[in-house]
């Protein structure tokens, strides 16, 4: 429970931000230029500094899910590839970082076994 009410402390202020937007663009209150400007200036300047300050205010990297934060990573390149076509990772690039995992395992076997 403890986890998921810091998650929804992390990303409710967004959820509200956007909300308020929309209902300001609603009404009228906000016209199209403003909108764009107001977009560009939003996803390209302010969201990456509240996730710099999200980052900074965790107490140590001990607090971080890494399992978590692996498939989080996963499904975001796996959406990614399904929404645009685009192949973020490859056959390939998986075969490199794990290409020498079976040696690695097997060196340290035979390490092992003459000790």
């Amino acid at each position: 429970m403890n986890t998921f009410v810091f998650a929804i402390n992390a990303v409710m202020p967004i959820v509200l931000l956007v909300a308020l937007g929309y209902y300001a663009k609603k009404i009228k209150l906000l016209n199209e230029q403003f909108c764009a400007v107001g977009n560009r200036f939003c996803f390209r300047v302010l969201l990456p500094i509240l996730l710099f300050m999200n980052i900074y205010k965790t107490n140590g990297i001990e607090d971080i899910q890494w399992d978590l934060a692996v498939y989080a990573c996963i499904i975001i390149f796996w959406f990614y590839n399904k929404c645009w076509g685009v192949e973020v990772i490859t056959t390939s690039l998986l075969q490199h970082f794990f290409a020498n995992k079976e040696s690695m395992e097997l060196k340290s076997q035979v390490k092992w076994s003459y000790t």
